[in-house]
């Protein structure tokens, strides 16, 4: 028990530390430099699919997270927990493939927040990865693939100003 009570507190030590990282990042770099989009239709694709994975993911987490803790091997609030955050991402994602014209400086944000969370699944990968069952390292895995991913294919959408 003591165990995952410090799991959990190193955990959001850690949640709190990434996010002080991000906010001085994200407040110093992104006025900075005027990037534009490459190509707007293969963007909207990608930031759909964020969309539909991270809020599938998110729904589900928290529709059934009592039942997904036998499943995944995770406490619930850590099912919650990143339900919650994936759900955020998600409606970020939305939000820029409703927009007329997609905001340059939130889909950095996006980009930014979607790297941050890619580093803080592979702590998690390393942090629960041995009492999760095996759809739960399935999960892990495919969550720092997945996020990755994207933030990858999201930034390949934009023309950086020096190239």
């Amino acid at each position: 028990m003591i165990a995952i009570i410090r799991k959990e507190a190193v955990f959001r030590l850690f949640l709190f530390v990434t996010g002080l990282t991000f906010v001085f990042h994200f407040s110093s770099i992104l006025p900075l430099m005027p990037y534009t989009i490459k190509n707007n239709r293969a963007l909207r694709q990608i930031l759909w699919l964020d969309f539909i994975l991270g809020g599938s993911t998110a729904l589900v987490g928290i529709l059934f997270s009592e039942p997904l803790t036998g499943f995944l091997g995770f406490s619930q609030q850590f099912i919650l927990t990143v339900s919650i955050i994936t759900g955020l991402y998600a409606l970020l994602a939305l939000r820029l493939a409703l927009q007329t014209v997609i905001s340059v400086r939130m889909l950095r944000l996006l980009i930014l927040a979607n790297w941050i969370w890619a580093l803080i699944s592979i702590g998690l990968l390393f942090f629960y990865f041995k009492p999760a069952t095996i759809p739960g390292k399935i999960f892990l895995i495919l969550q720092v693939l997945v996020v990755g991913g994207l933030a990858w294919f999201e930034n390949k959408q934009l023309k950086h100003p020096v190239s």
